[in-house]
């Protein structure tokens, strides 16, 4: 089953939806004590684990979509995020965005779109 995820570019960045390709990055990042202290679970995670996550949890999940970021002056794969449309009672809606650098790991949380456009300026590419 493949997830339908928004191509994003930047000046800088290119973003595209994660796949089963990019676990062993995805994997390292995760693993690195700096990221997973900021996870619900902080534990170094395997392989295995990350692909059980992935195959079933992440694809059938239709509120969450995860990018791989791109530096584009060199096409390196320098981080991944994710971001995840939370229901709120009384049928409102809040996007929540989490990052995760190589070289600083970091949490964002945007309270809504509006403030998700003013901080980040992306553009799709199509």
């Amino acid at each position: 089953m493949a997830k339908i995820v928004a191509e994003l570019e930047s000046e800088r960045l290119i973003l595209r939806g994660i796949t089963e390709d990019d676990a062993p990055e995805i994997v390292e990042w995760r693993s690195d004590p700096e990221a997973y202290k900021f996870f619900r679970s902080p534990h170094r995670i395997t392989m295995d684990e990350h692909l059980a996550w992935y195959r079933n949890n992440y694809l059938s999940n239709e509120n969450r979509f995860d990018w791989m970021c791109f530096e584009k002056s060199s096409g390196s794969k320098i981080g991944v995020f994710g971001s995840v449309v939370l229901r709120l009672t009384g049928g409102g809606y809040r996007d929540q965005l989490h990052a995760q650098a190589r070289s600083k790991a970091q949490r964002l949380r945007f309270r809504s779109s509006e403030e998700n456009n003013r901080l980040c300026t992306l553009r799709t590419s199509h």
